[in-house]
């Protein structure tokens, strides 16, 4: 029959076909098997990546914690050396000089010369701070008593002491006619507390004008700051 031989033909050549196209898919897949295996990871290698971060941020961590204790310390320790030496940085001054006291009994300029911290000591009532023994002294010699009341805090007490009893005329009436007693009551010691109770003081500056035996007023309390020429009034009314 004469179809035969081409369905034979037709049989071998799809045979041939299907054997070309399974070679190389077969090749390919043998090619995969023979390749060789890659290196296995060494234990050397480390951590992960992601490890490696988290311990990079601890340190980082560590490092500003270290940065931050060191920066207090170092603050503190300042600020304890300049408690421990209050006197770093500061300017020193000039000793203190005492002055005596011009003729008039004046100082320019608060008596401070050429910038320097001068203490001014004037010249001025030589003042007895016991009163018994000022009253016995004052009846000895038949002189009245002037008591002068004043307080650190009371800055008319320190100009009536240190400014109007230095006046040259004022200072000889108290020197010919009284005992002059100062009674100071910043902190008032309990012989202090009571002379003032037994004269009544309440308030500073107060002069009181006294004869040294009846302890009687001799004339009306000066109880402000008053200038040397007003004061001398009151001096003479006292004890002329």
């Amino acid at each position: 029959m004469p179809s035969a031989p081409e369905d034979e033909s037709t049989a071998e050549e799809e045979a041939a076909l299907a054997s070309a196209t399974e070679k190389p898919v077969a090749m390919v897949g043998a090619a995969n098997d023979a390749r060789p295996p890659g290196p296995k990871p060494s234990a050397h290698e480390g951590p992960p990546a992601d490890d490696r971060a988290l311990m990079l941020a601890g340190w980082s961590c560590v490092g500003l914690i270290a940065a931050t204790c060191l920066g207090i310390y170092i603050l503190f320790a300042s600020a304890f050396s300049a408690i421990d030496d209050p006197t770093d940085g500061m300017v020193t001054l000039p000793p203190e000089v005492e002055l005596e006291a011009p003729e008039n009994g004046i100082f320019e300029n608060g008596g401070l010369e050429n910038g320097a911290r001068e203490r001014v000591v004037r010249a001025g009532v030589q003042w007895e701070t016991d009163y018994g023994a000022a009253r016995e002294r004052a009846q000895a010699a038949d002189r009245a008593l002037l008591l002068l009341f004043t307080a650190e805090f009371s800055t008319a007490s320190l100009d009536l002491k240190d400014g109007t009893f230095t006046d040259p005329r004022v200072v000889a009436h108290v020197e010919r006619a009284f005992v002059p007693v100062h009674v100071d009551l910043t902190e008032p010691t309990t012989e202090a507390s009571a002379v003032a109770e037994r004269f009544g003081v309440q308030f500073t500056p107060q002069i009181v004008y006294v004869d040294a035996t009846t302890q009687n007023r001799l004339a009306m309390d000066t109880t402000t700051l008053v200038d040397p020429d007003v004061l001398l009034e009151h001096l003479s009314a006292a004890a002329p």
